[in-house]
């Protein structure tokens, strides 16, 4: 038992070998490149539904779907799978940043920051991520749903953000508002100060802000929640009375886990654990280069926190997933692959450089994994499922209504009373995977 290996299984959403391939022969993942060359890769075929839940759960739980998938935020059990034998071996287990339909099951393992699927923030989240301006006219309104239906508008990209907030102008300051997700708010204020710079100030904290700078991490108290923020000045002209203010995410300590001593040495030691960034990376959105900037704060949080684990804290197993990667194939994908619909030869550049950008801060992250990992610990870089553009868009609840499956009510959504079959809400309708309320016999055409 002394001598076994202890694993760390940094997962990617959504991972494209093929553009492994191709950016490694590129020379831009040296770090992927060589844990190709020295280990050893394979390609494994997702199940299905290819959905992280699902796929990540098989990892770890080394069983099918019909075994060890019990449902969204519902962790299997008494299966006998991987983690609970590593309970009963005495082995500790980290999950950490990883999706919530896993929990650990042994009183020593540690889950922090689950993915949150339920409804309403997470409740490790102070304050969710925020862009505040002078001028949200930058920004165009964003659907809250995602239309589909024939013919498509655009690509889907389900990474949408609608965090932006107005900045009030005073005499002499500009005032920002935090808005808690407890329903109160934290006033921020920042002055003009020389050289184009803006003094911040928010409750006891004070600082000087520079132009496409990010802030140290500032503390930030509301009754007996705390937590920490950061600030980045994306564009001030003192002339024309503009600012724009990124503020990142707050998450609370001793809400990150089931160990909150274990959370607070983490985060004293590598720094707030943010589990979303406040700009999609979509390169038509303004500012969108932030999201590689938080992207990789994140990364680096986990692989520092996943050596600190494993090298001092005697964890056998460090798991998480990382989904920057997933997010630049969602807004760029269908943009740079001539098989898409949308392609365009002129565009195709930029759209690909996007996806580049964010294979290197996974690299990056490899090469730091490497650089810091013990002969006794294993590197496995896996993913639950690769990407492909859309090349159709149907709304299924409609297709479901032409058969009589289903009951739409004026806004196109289902009547659940009324239906015989919809949509499960927790992947919000895109997911083909329904819920049968009432079952008759119906003939449906074959290409159903």
């Amino acid at each position: 038992m002394h001598n076994a290996k202890k694993v760390l299984l940094l997962g990617v959403d959504g991972l494209i070998l093929e553009l492994v391939d191709r950016f490694c022969l590129e020379g831009v993942l040296p770090n992927i490149d060589r844990l190709r060359r020295e280990g050893g890769t394979t390609r494994l075929m997702p199940y299905i539904s290819t959905w992280g839940d699902t796929n990540f759960v098989n990892f770890l739980t080394g069983q099918a779907p019909g075994n060890s998938w019990v449902g969204q935020r519902l962790s299997p059990s008494g299966t006998r799978h991987l983690l609970e034998l590593m309970t009963e071996a005495g082995q500790k287990c980290a999950l950490v940043h990883f999706p919530e339909s896993l929990k650990p099951s042994g009183k020593n393992d540690l889950c922090l920051a689950p993915f949150w699927s339920g409804k309403g923030p997470a409740p490790m989240e102070m304050a969710a991520a925020g862009l505040h301006s002078t001028d949200l006219s930058q920004w165009p309104d964003l659907p809250q749903n995602e239309a589909l239906g024939w013919p498509p508008s655009g690509s889907l990209a389900h990474h949408q953000k609608h965090n932006r907030h107005a900045i009030e102008r005073s005499e002499r300051q500009y005032h920002v508002a935090i808005r808690l997700n407890a329903g109160s708010a934290v006033e921020v204020t920042l002055a003009p100060v020389a050289d184009a710079r803006l003094q911040l100030t928010v409750q006891k904290s004070t600082t000087t802000l520079c132009l496409q700078e990010w802030s140290e991490w500032l503390p930030i108290e509301a009754g007996d929640e705390r937590g920490s923020v950061r600030f980045k000045l994306l564009a001030y002209d003192a002339e024309r009375g503009h600012l724009d203010l990124l503020q990142s995410q707050i998450t609370m300590p001793e809400r990150l886990g089931n160990q909150p001593a274990l959370a607070e040495k983490l985060t004293h030691r590598h720094g707030p654990f943010i589990s979303k960034w406040a700009v999609s990376a979509d390169p038509d959105t303004p500012y969108f280069e932030t999201s590689f900037e938080e992207g990789r704060y994140q990364l680096e949080w986990l692989v520092d926190s996943a050596l600190t684990l494993l090298n001092e804290e005697e964890f056998r197993l460090f798991a998480t997933v990382f989904r920057l990667n997933d997010e630049t194939h969602h807004t760029c994908l269908a943009y740079c692959d001539p098989e898409s619909p949308f392609f365009t030869s002129d565009d195709q550049a930029r759209y690909l450089d996007t996806i580049r950008r964010g294979y290197q801060v996974l690299d990056d992250a490899v090469g730091r994994l490497l650089a810091g990992r013990r002969d006794d610990t294993v590197i496995v870089l896996a993913s639950d499922h690769g990407d492909v553009p859309n090349h159709y868009l149907c709304d299924i609840h409609r297709r479901l209504a032409e058969f009589g499956l289903c009951t739409l009510d004026e806004s196109g959504q289902p009547i659940r009373q009324r239906s015989r079959a919809f949509l499960k809400d927790e992947r919000g309708g895109l997911k083909f995977s329904s819920i049968v309320t009432r079952w008759t016999k119906v003939s449906c055409p074959r290409q159903m």
